[in-house]
């Protein structure tokens, strides 16, 4: 069940990378702000922020297809509860200038969801040894 929900968070953060994330109205003039679309395209900055989450999204994807552990469902909850940090500081300081989120940006959280379920599902039931 977690290497499925981290499957799908990696699938959510690949559709996110083709999406805008956040739009901003400055002076009548809306920009759109996103990774690899937008008027305004950073994917340097939006990369470190999502960095962690697709680490922790692919560490339980490959590392979790033999067995989803303890270990690794702790590793991955705190590498997304250190991305969900990083998303909320962007998400604060959007908002201090007026913006809102856009498609990219709710399907960036909806990943971190998925891979801070996977973590939890991981550590408080792990898979059993064979």
């Amino acid at each position: 069940m977690a290497k499925k929900l981290c499957l799908g968070a990696i699938v959510l953060l690949l559709i996110s990378l083709v999406l805008p994330w956040h739009h901003v109205e400055m002076l009548g003039i809306k920009v759109t702000q996103g990774i690899f679309v937008g008027d305004e395209t950073k994917p340097d900055a939006y990369l470190i922020i999502i960095g962690p989450l697709l680490l922790a999204a692919l560490l339980g994807a490959l590392v979790g297809r033999k067995r989803f552990g303890r270990g690794l469902g702790i590793g991955v909850f705190i590498l997304a509860l250190l991305s969900g940090l990083l998303i909320m500081m962007v998400q604060g300081g959007i908002a201090e200038k007026g913006g809102a989120t856009s498609l990219g940006g709710y399907l960036g959280i909806l990943a971190l969801l998925l891979t801070m379920a996977a973590g939890l599902i991981g550590t408080v039931k792990p898979e059993k040894k064979a």
